[in-house]
C-alpha cells in the first residue's frame, strides 16, 4: 500500500490493492460516532444523553466506564445512568413514536441533577425522520434547561464526528444572551477531553497555569469534565482558542460571541507549546509577558531530556496508531527528540486528517483500515525491525512481550491509566512522554536479553 493509500475509506472510496492481495473482510477498526457521543456526554458531569435506539445502546457505556475511564459517571449503581435509551424495536418503528419521546426526554431534563439533556439516534430510528430538533426545543421551553438534538450519522461518520457534533450542537444551544466578554478572558473549545484521569487533568491544569502566566483567564474549556454552569462562561470569553477536535463549534461560538477566533495546533511538543502560546498571547494583547514564559518553559524541559535523547531516542524509528490530529503531532514532536515517524495508521476517516496530509505527504500512512489490515501492518513493521517505538491507542496494543517500546496514547486507552496528574500537552507533557518513552525502550530491551540457563 503506497503512501497516504486508505484502506476501508468509506462507501464508494477506492481502495489501492497490488494484483492478488485478500480482501480484508474483517471489521473496522474505527469506533463509531455514538461512543464519541458518549466521550463528550462522559466529559459534562451534570450532561445526559437519550440515544434513540435498542437496549445495546446502554452496553456500549463500556467502551468507556471501567475500561478507558476509571472515573467516569456515565452509568451508576443507582440505576439513574447518564445514557438511557428508548429501547426501540423494529415493531416499534411503524408506530408513532414522537410523543413517547418527547415525554422521557422531558423526565431527563426535569431531573435536579441535569444540566444537559441531549438525543441522539441510531440509524434504524435516524431513517424515520422523526423530527428531534422539534421534540428539543419543546422541552427545552417547558424546562428551561440546555436540551439539544445531536444528528446521528452513524453510517459515515466515526467517533470524532460523534465527539465534534455534540460540542457543535452544544454551540447552538448554549444560552448567550446578555454576554459580557472580558478582556484577557479566553474560551478554548475542541479540547478532546475523553476522559476524567491524570492525562487529562494535568493538561487542564497546564492550559490554566501558563494562561494565567500570560496575564490571561481561562473562562470556558469545551469539554473539560466540569458542569454545563462552566459551558456557560463560555460567555466571558473576549476571543475563542480553537482545538482540532471542534472546530465547527469553535467557530459557531466565536460568531455568536463577535469574539476573534484562533485556530490552533494541539500544543504537544516545545515547538508546538511555543507556537500555541504565541498565537494566543498575540491574539488577546499579551505579547509583553510571553518571552518570559517561553524561557521559564524551556528552561525547566530542556535540561530534563538533553541528557537521555542522544542516548535513548536519537534516530529511533516511531510506528503511530491512532487518530489524526495527535498523529501529526507526535510525527512533528519526533524531530525534536531526533526521532522520526516510519508509518501513520490514522484510525478514522481520511477527511479527517486534511492537515496531516498537507504537512506530512512523505510519511507512508493509511487510513480507516480494517482489523486484519491493522494487525498484519504492525506486525510486519515490528517484525522485521523496522520500527522501535510503537506510539498507540489500544487498538495497536498487541497481547504478550514485544520487541519494541509501547507508549499507549489516545483514546482508547484501556491499558495505561493516569490516578495522578500526567499530562502530555504544553512543556511539562512533553518531559512526561520522554519519560514514558525513554521508559517503555528500556523495558523492552530488558525483555530482548536471554535468560541465562539454570
Amino acid at each position: 500500500m503506497t503512501a497516504h493509500t486508505a484502506a476501508g475509506m468509506g462507501p464508494g472510496a477506492p481502495v489501492t490493492r497490488s494484483a492478488g492481495d485478500p480482501v480484508d473482510w474483517s471489521d473496522r477498526v474505527s469506533l463509531t460516532f455514538s461512543i464519541g457521543v458518549y466521550v463528550a456526554v462522559n466529559a459534562i458531569r451534570d450532561a445526559y444523553l437519550l440515544v434513540d435506539a435498542p437496549d445495546c445502546a446502554h452496553l456500549k457505556t463500556q467502551y468507556v466506564q471501567g475500561n478507558h475511564d476509571w472515573f467516569s459517571t456515565l452509568v451508576s449503581a443507582s440505576g439513574r445512568h447518564r445514557v438511557a435509551n428508548t429501547d426501540l424495536h423494529p415493531w416499534k418503528i411503524a408506530g408513532a413514536r414522537d410523543a413517547a419521546i418527547e415525554a422521557f426526554l422531558k423526565r431527563i431534563a426535569e431531573h435536579r441533577a441535569t444540566g444537559v439533556a441531549l438525543v441522539t439516534s441510531l440509524p434504524m430510528a435516524t431513517i424515520t425522520g422523526l423530527d428531534y430538533d422539534r421534540l428539543v426545543r419543546s422541552v427545552g421551553r417547558a424546562t428551561g434547561k440546555i436540551v439539544a438534538s445531536v444528528p446521528g450519522d452513524v453510517l459515515d461518520g466515526d467517533w470524532l464526528d460523534g465527539y465534534a457534533a455534540t460540542l457543535t450542537a452544544l454551540a447552538r444551544s448554549v444560552p448567550l444572551d446578555g454576554a459580557a466578554p472580558l478582556p484577557g478572558a479566553v474560551g478554548v473549545v475542541g479540547y478532546l477531553m475523553d476522559r476524567n484521569e491524570g492525562d487529562h487533568r494535568g493538561n487542564l491544569a497546564e492550559m490554566e497555569r501558563l494562561l494565567g502566566a500570560l496575564g490571561l483567564r481561562l473562562a470556558s474549556t469545551w469539554l473539560s469534565g466540569g458542569t454545563s454552569a462552566g459551558l456557560a462562561r463560555i460567555r466571558e470569553a473576549s476571543a475563542i482558542v480553537s482545538l482540532p477536535y471542534g472546530r465547527d463549534a469553535a467557530r459557531i461560538l466565536a460568531e455568536r460571541l463577535r469574539v476573534p477566533l484562533v485556530e490552533t495546533d494541539l500544543p504537544l511538543g516545545l515547538a508546538a507549546t511555543e507556537r500555541w502560546l504565541r498565537q494566543v498571547a498575540e491574539a488577546l494583547g499579551a505579547s509583553g509577558q510571553l518571552q518570559a514564559v517561553l524561557d521559564a518553559e524551556l528552561g525547566r524541559a530542556v535540561p530534563r531530556v538533553q541528557w537521555v535523547l542522544p542516548y535513548h531516542l536519537l534516530h529511533r524509528r516511531i510506528l503511530f496508531v491512532g487518530d489524526p490530529h495527535l498523529g501529526l503531532a507526535i510525527s512533528e514532536m519526533a524531530s525534536e527528540i531526533g526521532a522520526r515517524a516510519v508509518h501513520l495508521v490514522i484510525l478514522n476517516r481520511k477527511r479527517h486528517a486534511q492537515a496531516l496530509l498537507e504537512r506530512l505527504p512523505a510519511i507512508p500512512a493509511i487510513f480507516d483500515p480494517k482489523r486484519d489490515t491493522l494487525g498484519n501492518l504492525v506486525r510486519s513493521l515490528v517484525g522485521d525491525g523496522r520500527c522501535d517505538l510503537l506510539v498507540t491507542s489500544s487498538s495497536g496494543v498487541t497481547p504478550g512481550a514485544s520487541p519494541v517500546g509501547t507508549v499507549e496514547l489516545g483514546f482508547p486507552s484501556y491499558y495505561t491509566h493516569a490516578l495522578e496528574d500526567r499530562p502530555f500537552l504544553f512543556a511539562r507533557g512533553f518531559t512526561v512522554l520522554v519519560e514514558r518513552m525513554m521508559n517503555e525502550l528500556r523495558r523492552a530491551e530488558l525483555a530482548s536479553l536471554q535468560t541465562p540457563p539454570g
